[in-house]
């Protein structure tokens, strides 16, 4: 063989290796069964311990933490607009460096359903790896700062991207009744199953990850079930796909939001089966969501509608909860304003009970690591300065 024709035979060979690397990076099983590919595993080593809860408390290896801290969203863009999407990636080390100046110790990460599974059909299951693995190297860097991460699968905003593969209701934030109700072999409850089963095979034995947050936000603004049942059967869903967690080995956290709103836990009406579940509350009372001012600041109302959204059903069923959203996104607050007053007196009310293991403030929005607002980081160290970080 000439040494022309050995050099083109390993110019083919090393192009045939990257066109497979190429086409692994969105591959996927077909049949509704996660495999173990991935691109890797955390690999610095475990500097910070798993978290778990213990009766009604979230510990480390050294005793009870609270999680303090914010939503990441790095560049915000709503794919139904502009085809783009949150960019947290490109950031990362200037914005766990921002995190760790304030003094946080978790951040809960958006990370967009339609932009890991890029199925085409309810009988499709295909992911993309890649963006799993971008997952992973972030995670790393935040880990590195001594920064928990909650894995958020977050689709606010986005669901019509879902609709080929679960059923949505045509507007950018509900789900059809079917998404609950379906339990077959192609159902949305399947999707979240398998989806979670594909991280969790790169995560599971990963303890700087806090847990996961299965579905933010899961939303039904209409249709034949009842608000109960719609709850009820979304509980359902969450302890089909943490068992399925747990048969896989992997003990993480699993956080919880309410159904058929996230911000309105009053139709609870169980805990789920599994005890290392954290319930994952929104609350915006008093807040006009566009502007991002205060509506009202009188703290009677702000604690009834605590009372009323997030407390009793806590307290009834002595559960722990992370108040995982709230606040004013990218607006800057100043001492005795509105927004600080509003979020002193929502702080004060949710410290009323000892239930609640941790504050993630919405949200943390930066460019080129450059902080758009201010004074809220200040304000949530200050009022939480007691607890166990």
């Amino acid at each position: 063989m000439s040494k022309t024709k050995i050099q083109g035979t390993y110019l083919e060979m090393s192009l045939l290796i990257v066109f497979l690397l190429m086409s692994s990076a969105t591959s996927g099983s077909q049949n509704g069964t996660a495999d173990l590919f991935f691109h890797g595993t955390i690999s610095y080593g475990n500097s910070l311990s798993l978290l778990s809860v213990r009766q009604d408390t979230i510990y480390n290896e050294t005793g009870p933490i609270f999680l303090l801290g914010c939503n990441v969203r790095g560049r915000a863009y709503n794919p139904k607009n502009d085809g783009k999407y949150d960019d947290w990636y490109t950031d990362r080390v200037a914005d766990s460096a921002n995190l760790e100046s304030f003094g946080f110790n978790t951040v809960r990460l958006l990370m967009y359903w339609e932009c890991l599974e890029t199925s085409t059909a309810p009988n499709e299951f295909s992911y993309n790896d890649t963006y799993l693995n971008l997952l992973r190297e972030t995670i790393e860097v935040y880990n590195k700062k001594r920064i928990y991460v909650i894995i958020d699968l977050h689709e606010h905003g986005s669901v019509n991207e879902l609709s080929k593969f679960i059923p949505t209701l045509g507007t950018d934030v509900d789900f059809g009744d079917e998404f609950y109700s379906d339990v077959s072999n192609n159902s949305a409850r399947e999707h979240l199953k398998q989806l979670w089963l594909r991280v969790s095979n790169i995560f599971k034995n990963s303890s700087g990850v806090a847990g996961y947050d299965i579905c933010n936000e899961p939303h039904r603004s209409s249709g034949k079930l009842s608000n109960q049942q719609v709850e009820n059967l979304w509980f359902d869903i969450a302890d089909y796909v943490i068992s399925s967690l747990r048969a896989n080995g992997d003990n993480h956290i699993v956080f919880v939001n309410f159904s058929p709103g996230a911000r309105d836990a009053h139709f609870m009406s169980r805990r789920i089966n599994d005890d290392n579940v954290v319930y994952s509350p929104h609350f915006y009372p008093g807040i006009e969501e566009g502007s991002l001012t205060v509506l009202y600041n009188d703290y009677p109302q702000l604690e009834s509608d605590f009372q009323y959204y997030v407390n009793a059903t806590m307290t009834t069923f002595n559960t722990p909860f992370v108040m995982e959203e709230q606040g004013f996104g990218s607006h800057s607050i100043d001492p005795g304003d509105a927004r600080d007053i509003w979020l002193i007196n929502a702080i004060t009310a949710h410290r009323s009970n000892p239930l609640m293991q941790g504050w993630l403030y919405w949200c943390y929005v930066a460019y080129g690591g450059s902080v758009e607002g201010s004074g809220w980081q200040t304000r949530i160290v200050q009022e939480f300065v007691d607890k166990p970080l």
